[in-house]
């Protein structure tokens, strides 16, 4: 009686355990694939690496796996080296990639990188720092970043100002006439960014739907014993989100042209029409000359 008091005890004990690593998984594998599509790769393999664990439900492990095995062929790696003035290499440098600390060292190693436009930095006691943009192409594997620190600065002896002299008084001359260029008298019709503001409403409300769809579709499935049923509603969710954000886009894109429509057209009908023929005199002063200028047509 007491054994079987002690096995049941471990039994209640060990399933609040299994449902929270079950959450942890499912939660880890939805968070890589947006990581994923936001090329944040180094964030995509460290979330897989939770889901694809032996203790994660069959499916997901599996899917992780795969995906796990993409993220490594695809991240970029890179080698950094730095040499001083005198082309000795440089160690003791911090890099910063993007403002965040990268490398305390410099070793030589290949180090994974995220995809895309990066601005380095590299710090070196007492010298200046080095910047330099960098694209990072995925699937790229230990490319060499080289860089070279400047010497030391040395310090400048302030400059003498040269002894002030007061400028020569230009003579006055009036100003000449110059005609505006004829603008155009009226905007565009609004009609179009209008129309394309509103599919641009309609576009978010579809997005809205078919997320909150995929959100439904996820909780469905965290809840389902069955494998095989599972895995077609983790299936579903992926697709019915991937509709929503190529929806999101879309609506994105519409409003975007929908506001630069209409500024553009506020812009055109508000322009006053330029005139160029309207009379004008301007009075003319200067050494040994003084009388009126007129101009226009009369």
């Amino acid at each position: 009686m007491l054994r079987w008091f002690a096995i049941t005890s471990l039994g209640l004990l060990a399933v609040p355990a299994r449902a929270d690593d079950r959450e942890q998984c499912l939660g880890a594998s939805s968070s890589a694939q947006d990581l994923r599509r936001e090329n944040k790769l180094i964030d995509a393999r460290a979330q897989l690496l939770v889901c694809a664990r032996e203790l994660c439900p069959g499916v997901v492990r599996r899917d992780c796996a795969q995906w796990l095995d993409e993220v490594n062929a695809a991240m970029p790696t890179i080698v950094i080296a730095a040499k001083d003035h005198l082309q000795h290499d440089v160690v003791a440098a911090h890099v910063l990639v993007d403002g965040a600390a990268y490398l305390d060292h410099l070793d030589g190693m290949a180090k994974p990188i995220d995809p895309g436009v990066h601005k380095l930095r590299l710090e070196v006691a007492g010298a200046p720092p080095v910047q330099q943009d960098i694209v990072i192409r995925e699937g790229e594997k230990n490319r060499i970043v080289e860089l070279t620190v400047p010497p030391p600065a040395e310090p400048t002896p302030n400059p003498v100002p040269p002894p002030t002299v007061a400028p020569a008084t230009p003579p006055a001359v009036a100003p000449a006439l110059v005609a505006p260029a004829d603008t155009p008298a009226a905007g565009r019709s609004r009609i179009v960014p209008l129309a394309l503001g509103a599919g641009a409403l309609v576009l978010a409300g579809g997005a809205l739907g078919f997320e909150l769809w995929s959100e439904s579709t996820y909780d469905q499935s965290k809840r389902e014993p069955d494998d095989a049923k599972q895995h077609d509603l983790w299936s579903s969710a992926n697709t019915e989100r991937h509709v929503a954000q190529v929806l999101v886009g879309a609506g994105v894109a519409c409003a975007g042209v929908a506001a630069w429509l209409w500024i553009r057209d506020g812009h055109e009908s508000t322009t006053p029409i330029a005139r160029r023929h309207d009379p004008s005199i301007q009075p003319i002063v200067g050494p040994g000359v003084a009388g009126i200028q007129a101009g226009g047509r009369w």
